[in-house]
């Protein structure tokens, strides 16, 4: 299941900070397809029941990945927002 979004929230500014994020941030971004800057970029991993992409922040929390792309484009963090897609897709 997808984390709430405290805890994303939580999670995300957590770590940030912690000498592991350049490596987490690289694991994030090698499982995303990248296209241009009006294709969308599809999530390559495992997802959710509905079809969304999800990523282990920890031993314990799992993320939305377009929350947490989100939060990696804007430097800020999604909570209380909701985070659309410009093209309604799901992971396949």
């Amino acid at each position: 299941m997808i984390g709430n979004k405290a805890s994303e929230h939580r999670y995300m500014s957590k770590i940030a900070f912690r000498p592991e994020w350049p490596a987490f941030v690289a694991r994030f971004w090698s499982h995303v397809a990248r296209g241009g800057d009006d294709d969308c970029w599809t999530w390559q991993k495992s997802s959710n029941q509905g079809g969304y992409g999800k990523i282990k922040l920890d031993r314990y929390t799992l993320i939305a990945t377009h929350r947490l792309a989100f939060y990696l484009g804007h430097g800020v963090e999604p909570f209380g927002k909701l985070v659309c897609h410009r093209r309604p897709r799901r992971t396949a």
